[in-house]
């Protein structure tokens, strides 16, 4: 038994034999301790994947215990439950269900409602209702065992960190990723706390979470993770045991998502000839290895292969599992596809109606699962011009979606993105078959859907990041806050603990270092989790609304119009392949939507074109192309902005690159002509030729510009709790950083370094930017503020006085904060993972202070007072990635608290962004009630007027005042 319990099948296999006849010959054949002895075979045998060796000595064990000890005693109870153990591995669920829930009363009776022996066969019974997806039924059972197990202090180790692995198994399979990775996280602590890194039930647990991570779109962890599973297999069982075929068929469909094909399919070609071997060709798991299988080649397009295993796969599962499961539902959705692949779409439509009907069975009807299959039906009726009766099912899968990311707000940023990634496609395919609707029929709700979906679909990261600061603000007790806060700060510290766990989890077990590492992480990790557990009670007790303000629904039409003021009108656009819609809201006004055939390559290639000859102010400025996107995006909405001054603008990801205060409302007048003629020749402009700028209409010219990632995320802004009014500081700013360079722009290129040299010296050689402290001081004596104690400069231009400003109060509770330095994106810099900020490098970087401002520790900051950030950098707007648009230092200032940011498209010039920051913060402290946009509207045009007659012509060129854009609230 001792070998048994350390996972040395092989080795307690010939004890185990050896006890049975030692006792039959001392005993006779029909004897309680033979019926033991033979029960510890069973189980044996089970391990090693002898099934039917297995099934013999369980059931000989039952029937001496039940003649011996009676069909209600504690004996029969454990015979039951390992006998039902047997009939779950070979597919049996209903057979293994009916024992086990006979042991269940049994134990109950016996032990109570609260033994660890109890527990055992409700974590077994979890799983067989599990495998049938009774997915609710099986949670409710599974977390009656945890708690059992939990309760216990003795309980023991295998048997409670199997129940916790399933418990998070069946949450993640319900859509709950979240809470499942946590539980399975705490089952893989608990066993290697207790057992070696190489017991096969470790295995079993890093395969698990193996699986979720790829549900979450970590692939490279999952790898690592299922390769470490595999080897412990194949060290304990050999090449070809079942359990070796469970990593094989994990390692393949990471293979197969990451593009591998070749390699996923000799993966899943061994695991299946490993099962039939094992366990005969007709069973559940053989049909799972051929819906894998049968969809890779359903990707290279062999498509009589794919149907021919698909339909071998739903004969299997019909007569092993029942025509109503689940997975029955996955492959007639793969033959669906195959179906329409072919051109048969009424066939497609015919299984996926079965489908979704067992689904919705088997599942409930907000499963994540079933949004999958309902958009596929809506995606068929589509493509057949089915829309009206397509739209149904699309709007049901949205619904869906939103539910399921509800229950899975508490991931960390990325993992959210690549969940919600997963639903945008589907999402965007609504959208798009409400704008093909909108084009046949004028119907309200065709209108005001259309604006829904859109907003569901995008912005989501900022919209989160500004969700949580907000919410944060409504809690009224500066405890409550700081405990929400705290809560947010534990969970990115567990993910980074986890990524840790992951990295030496692909490592060698054996090394020393990596055993010793992986202790200390795991302690921390356990800290962790407990902490986070008591702190998450405490807000919920405290503050119960903070998880409904911290993740709003998207907003519909009225309720943006409610938000908005008189001069306002807020515009939307979205870009289709070869459709632009745009909805224009307004107080009062009917919202108004326009629809127009542009092809979304030819625009995004005009932004393309606009930000080209936006590089410098040497090239002349695209005039001709800048007053087209002015006719495509602007031009249909002129009778319904004529009494607007401010525009509030949501620009999707073709748009946001776009500098919407250049483009041009008027193309005609001389100035424009000569530009135009200048564009299109190629010539550079002359220094007296700068003026033709002054006299071109810009947009900016007629209307102050804010925007907004989402309109979700401008209710949370400007709907934001006012603070009270006891700032200690109206203007923070830090600039002018030590570097060696002497170029003019505040840029994140590096310079050319020969390899040897550090990441520390290339930021060094970094341009020095003196401008930037003319630029603040500036602004300080604007703002009325004494520069010597609001200014950091220089070698105080340090992340170490970022963190004591932060820690005593005073950069929190400023008005405007400002960052006027270079702004680095992820991967600029060997070894930088995330967007910064750079300060001055200290002599001897460190851990909390190397001069670099990250993302992560912006995170970190509080900033409940602060109206606006201005990151007067290189292209601090920029994305990053994330499919969401602004950059991740931009979520970062929104999470922590910031109204609005002013942020820049491009790398800017030193001299006009002095002129710039100087010009529109005089007007703001001038007069108290500008809003931020008009502030920032007057700047531009002043610097325009600047250029004239002065020793900066180009200033008057879009190069010098365009790059800068107001985000968030610019009231």
């Amino acid at each position: 038994m001792v070998l048994l319990k350390q996972g040395d099948y092989r080795q307690a296999l010939l004890p185990a034999q050896k006890a049975v006849r030692l006792r039959e010959s001392i005993l006779g054949v029909s004897h309680l301790q033979v019926a033991e002895s033979l029960n510890v075979l069973g189980l044996t045998f089970h391990h090693l994947a002898e099934i039917d060796q297995a099934l013999e000595a369980h059931e000989q064990a039952l029937k001496i215990r039940e003649e011996l000890a009676g069909v209600h005693s504690k004996e029969v109870g454990e015979s039951l439950t390992h006998l039902a153990r047997v009939w779950m591995a070979k597919g049996k669920f209903l057979k293994a269900q009916g024992m086990l829930e006979r042991a269940i009363r049994i134990r109950e009776e016996v032990y109570g409602p609260t033994h660890v022996a109890l527990a055992e066969s409700l974590m077994y019974l979890a799983m067989v209702q599990g495998l049938q997806m009774e997915l609710t039924t099986a949670l409710a059972t599974q977390a009656r065992a945890v708690d059992i197990f939990d309760k216990d202090s003795h309980s023991p180790p295998i048997e409670h960190s199997m129940a916790l692995t399933s418990y998070g198994v069946i949450l993640s399979r319900n859509g709950e990723l979240a809470k499942g990775k946590d539980l399975i996280q705490r089952a893989l602590l608990l066993q290697e706390g207790s057992l070696e890194p190489i017991h096969p039930i470790v295995a079993r647990t890093l395969d698990s979470l193996a699986e979720l991570e790829t549900k979450m779109g970590h692939m490279d962890v999952a790898l690592d993770l299922a390769k470490r599973a595999l080897q412990i297999r194949e060290n304990r069982f050999g090449p070809d045991h079942p359990e070796v075929s469970a990593s094989l068929n994990t390692i393949g469909t990471l293979l197969w998502k990451q593009g591998d094909l070749p390699k996923a399919v000799q993966s899943f070609q061994r695991a299946l000839s490993i099962v039939e071997q094992s366990a005969g060709s007709v069973h559940p798991v053989v049909a799972a290895n051929l819906l894998s299988l049968g969809e890779i080649n359903r990707q290279m397009e062999n498509l009589p292969i794919a149907r021919e295993m698909f339909s071998r796969a739903l004969t299997i599962q019909e007569a092993t599992l029942g025509p109503q499961h689940n997975d029955v539902a996955t492959t007639l959705t793969r033959l669906s596809w195959v179906a329409s692949s072919q051109g048969d779409h009424s066939q497609a439509q015919v299984l996926l109606e079965r489908a979704i009907n067992i689904r919705e069975n088997a599942l409930g009807d907000i499963h994540p699962d079933l949004a999958i299959l309902l958009n596929e039906l809506a995606r068929v009726k589509h493509r057949q011009g089915q829309l009206a009766n397509a739209r149904p099912h699309y709007e049901r899968a949205r619904q869906i979606y939103l539910a399921v990311s509800r229950l899975n707000q508490d991931l960390d940023d990325v993992t959210f993105s690549r969940l919600h990634q997963q639903g945008i496609s589907s999402l965007q395919d609504y959208a798009l078959l409400l704008a093909q609707l909108s084009q046949q029929d004028k119907e309200r709700s065709i209108v005001t859907d259309g604006f829904l979906v859109a907003e569901q679909a995008r912005g989501w990261l900022v919209q989160a990041a500004v969700a949580k600061a907000m919410a944060r603000k409504h809690a009224r007790q500066s405890v409550d806050v700081e405990l929400a806060k705290h809560i947010d700060d534990l969970r990115r510290r567990h993910q980074e603990l986890w990524g840790t766990l992951h990295a030496l989890y692909g490592q060698p077990s054996q090394d020393p270092s990596v055993r010793e590492e992986l202790s200390t992480v795991k302690t921390e990790v356990r800290n962790i989790q407990q902490d986070l557990k008591n702190k998450l009670s405490q807000l919920e007790s405290r503050f119960p609304q903070y998880a409904e303000l911290a993740f709003p629904k998207p907003l519909d039409l009225q309720s943006v119009q409610e938000l908005l003021n008189p001069g306002e009108a807020l515009i939307s656009f979205v870009v289709w392949d070869h459709m632009l819609q745009i909805w224009v809201v307004r107080q009062g006004q009917p919202p108004v939507f326009h629809n127009s055939g542009i092809d979304k390559t030819k625009l995004s290639n005009l932004v393309t074109q606009i930000r080209a000859s936006l590089g410098s102010a040497k090239p002349p400025f695209d005039v001709q192309t800048a007053h087209q996107l002015y006719q495509w995006l602007f031009q249909p909405l002129e009778a319904h902005l004529s009494d607007v001054d401010n525009l509030i603008i949501i620009p999707d990801e073709v748009l946001l690159p776009l500098p919407f205060a250049a483009l041009i409302t008027d193309k005609t007048g001389p100035a424009f002509e000569h530009l135009a003629q200048l564009s299109s020749s190629g010539k550079f402009i002359p220094p007296a030729g700068f003026s033709h700028y002054t006299k071109v209409e810009w947009l900016i010219k007629r209307f102050a510009i804010t925007v907004v990632p989402s309109a979700s995320a401008f209710k949370l802004l400007r709907q934001s709790v006012q603070e009270p009014q006891n700032r200690k500081d109206r203007f923070i700013g830090f600039g002018d950083p030590v570097f060696s360079g002497d170029g003019q722009e505040r840029g994140g290129n590096m310079p050319s370094l020969q390899a040897s040299r550090s990441a520390f010296e290339q930021l060094r050689m970094m341009n020095a930017l003196p401008g930037t402290q003319q630029e603040l001081k500036a602004i300080a004596k604007t703002l009325g503020v004494n520069p010597e104690t609001s200014l950091f400069l220089q070698q105080r231009a340090t992340e170490t006085q970022v963190r004591q400003l932060l820690n005593s109060g005073r950069l929190g509770n400023t008005q405007v904060l400002s960052f006027a330095t270079h702004g680095l994106l992820a991967g600029q810099l060997n070894g930088l993972v995330e967007p910064a900020l750079v300060l001055t490098i200290p002599l001897r970087p460190t851990q909390e202070d190397d001069g670099l401002l990250t993302m992560g520790e912006i995170l970190d900051f509080q900033l409940p007072q602060v109206d606006w950030v201005i990151l007067s950098a290189c292209n601090t707007a920029g994305g990053d990635g994330s499919g969401q648009g602004l950059s991740g230092l931009a979520r970062a200032f929104f999470f922590a608290g910031a109204k609005a940011l002013l942020v820049s498209h491009w790398s800017v010039d030193d001299r006009a962004t002095q002129a710039l920051m100087t010009e529109v913060f005089r007007l703001f402290g001038k007069d108290p009630t500008l809003s931020k946009s008009a502030a920032l509207r007057e700047g531009m045009l002043t610097v325009m007027q600047q250029s004239q007659g002065g020793s900066f012509p180009y200033f008057s060129h879009p190069y010098a005042w365009a790059p800068f854009f107001l985000v968030g609230d610019g009231m």
